[in-house]
């Protein structure tokens, strides 16, 4: 399979922030009547959210594409627990495109951008009964460093 890991800018926001939107109905799967009403003002403001972050230079996108789509994208931080933490705030790839390696490939892209930018870590939290999350991040060499909400961590 052909595709790229690119750092994302303003000309992918149209491609990028629908992926982002599916990105948390897929978190949020089992949504009550009240929460499906408001997925309306949900996606407004992830689109604000999306164009806003992409224009910050503490912030960044990281995009995987081909030539037709975006197949999955990471978001990385300058803050995180300490100074020298960096934070990974989201990583999704769609469902079709999952199992070739480009999650590992986007959260290298993420970890490289970090140190570059003189952070030492990278944190990120997951929730404990994302089995196939802690799975993944562990993997990667993550670690857990709190008991109540799965915080993980990773020197880098």
């Amino acid at each position: 399979m052909n595709y790229k890991i690119v750092k994302a800018n303003i000309n992918d926001f149209n491609n990028l922030w629908p992926l982002v939107f599916k990105s948390q109905i897929f978190q949020k799967k089992d949504l009550e009547k009240q929460e499906i009403q408001s997925l309306a003002k949900l996606r407004e403001s992830l689109k604000s959210q999306v164009k806003d972050w992409l224009s910050h230079a503490d912030k960044v996108y990281y995009i995987a594409k081909n030539d037709k789509h975006i197949l999955g994208y990471v978001v990385g931080m300058l803050d995180g627990v300490t100074s020298k933490d960096g934070s990974l705030t989201d990583l999704f790839v769609d469902e079709q495109w999952r199992g070739y390696g480009i999650g590992h490939q986007l959260n290298r892209a993420v970890e490289s951008w970090l140190k570059k930018n003189k952070m030492t870590s990278v944190v990120l939290a997951v929730h404990k009964t994302n089995s196939h999350a802690v799975h993944f991040y562990k993997t990667d060499g993550y670690s857990e460093i709190s008991d109540n909400y799965m915080l993980l961590k990773k020197k880098i």
